[in-house]
C-alpha cells in the first residue's frame, strides 16, 4: 500500500480531511491511531466516495459519527488500494449526509463534550453508581469497568449505538453517578466501612466492578477469612498476595503489575 497522505489530527478539521478525500476521488483507507488509548478507526472509500466505517465495536455510519464527534487528536494516515482490497460496503449514504448528520450529535451532547473535550477524559464512578451496579441497576457491561476510567474506555466496552451511548453517558454524568476528571474536590477517595473494602477499592482501579468483588471474595474463602473480621498486618498481607495472584495475567506490563503491589501494601500500612 502507498502512503499518500499522514498527520496529526491536532493539526488539521476531520471535516475538511474527509472533504479533501472526498475530492481526490482515490481508492483508500483512512486509518487513525490514538496511541494513548490503544485505539484505530478505519474509514473506506472507493473512488471518493465513503463506503465502509469502524471503530470499536461500531460499523457503518455510526462508526463516523463517534470518530467526528470526539477524535479531536491522533496520528492520521491515508494509504492507497485497490478495488479488490476494498472491504465490503457498510454504508450507502453520501460523506455530506455523514458530516450533516454528526454536526448535529455535536450540537445535541455539547453540554457533554465540554466535560469531557477528548478521549483521555477521566471518569469515575460515584458510591451511589457502584451501589446501583452491584444491586444489577446499571447495565451489565458497566461492571466491566474499573473504578476510574476514560471516556475511550467507556466507548471501547459500551455495546450501544453511539446515540444511546452519549445519552446514557450523559444521564449518568447529570446525575452524578459518574464524576467528571480524576483528581480534585468532587473524586476525594472514598470513606470505606472495613479493610477489606478499603484494599478493594483498589483492585477496582485495575479490573472491572464485578471481577474485583469476585476476586476478593475467592481470595478469602481460600484463606479461610472473613470480610468483617479484625484483620492484623500479616492477614492484610496474605489478602493483597492472593487478589495480585489474580489480577497480575491481566496486566499489561510488569510495571502496572508493581504498582498495583505497591498500592495494596501502601493502603495495608496505613490501615494499621
Amino acid at each position: 500500500m502507498t502512503v499518500l497522505l499522514e498527520g496529526e489530527l491536532a493539526s488539521i478539521s476531520l471535516f475538511n480531511l474527509l472533504q479533501f478525500i472526498k475530492l481526490e476521488q482515490k481508492n483508500c483507507l483512512f486509518r487513525v491511531e490514538v496511541k494513548e488509548v490503544a485505539q484505530e478507526a478505519f474509514v473506506y472509500f472507493d473512488r471518493g466516495t465513503i463506503t465502509h466505517g469502524r471503530l470499536n465495536h461500531l460499523l457503518g455510519v455510526d462508526a463516523l459519527y463517534r470518530l467526528i464527534g470526539w477524535w479531536s487528536s491522533g496520528h492520521f494516515q491515508m494509504t492507497g488500494l485497490t478495488t479488490a482490497e476494498l472491504p465490503l460496503p457498510n454504508i450507502n449514504v453520501s460523506l455530506d449526509a455523514v458530516l450533516m448528520e454528526s454536526a448535529r450529535y455535536m450540537d445535541e451532547f455539547a453540554k457533554l463534550r465540554e466535560k469531557l473535550p477528548n478521549l483521555t477524559s477521566g471518569l469515575r464512578f460515584s458510591d451511589k453508581a457502584l451501589q446501583m451496579a452491584s444491586e444489577g441497576r446499571l447495565p451489565d457491561f458497566t461492571k466491566q469497568l474499573p473504578r476510574s476510567f476514560t471516556v475511550a474506555r467507556f466507548f471501547e466496552m459500551c455495546p450501544f449505538n453511539q446515540w444511546d451511548a452519549l445519552q446514557f453517558m450523559s444521564e449518568m454524568v447529570k446525575h452524578k453517578a459518574f464524576l467528571v476528571g480524576v483528581a480534585g474536590e468532587d473524586l476525594r477517595a472514598t470513606v470505606v466501612l472495613t479493610p477489606i473494602d478499603s484494599l478493594e477499592s483498589i483492585v477496582m482501579e485495575f479490573v472491572g466492578i464485578e471481577s474485583s468483588h469476585q476476586m476478593l471474595e475467592e481470595s478469602l474463602v481460600e484463606l479461610g477469612f472473613d470480610r468483617f473480621q479484625k484483620f492484623g498486618f500479616n492477614q492484610l498481607l496474605a489478602v493483597a498476595d492472593k487478589l495480585m495472584d489474580r489480577i497480575a495475567p491481566m496486566m499489561k506490563s510488569e510495571d502496572e503489575v508493581q504498582e498495583a503491589m505497591y498500592r495494596l501494601r501502601a493502603r495495608i500500612t496505613s490501615l494499621l
